[in-house]
């Protein structure tokens, strides 16, 4: 995915358009874990 030739302009556009995507579903995916980390810690200070 970092090799493109630079005269196929709708391949790049398609790389960088898939590397957003992965980036954007790798931040939600670290929101989300340490949403459940902080519940988890609120559920055992609650005991």
């Amino acid at each position: 995915m970092k090799k493109a030739n630079p005269f196929k302009g709708k391949a790049i556009l398609a790389l960088q358009s898939n590397a957003a995507h992965a980036e954007s579903i790798q931040y939600w995916m670290a929101e989300a874990s340490q949403e459940g980390i902080n519940a988890e810690k609120m559920l055992t200070e609650a005991d």
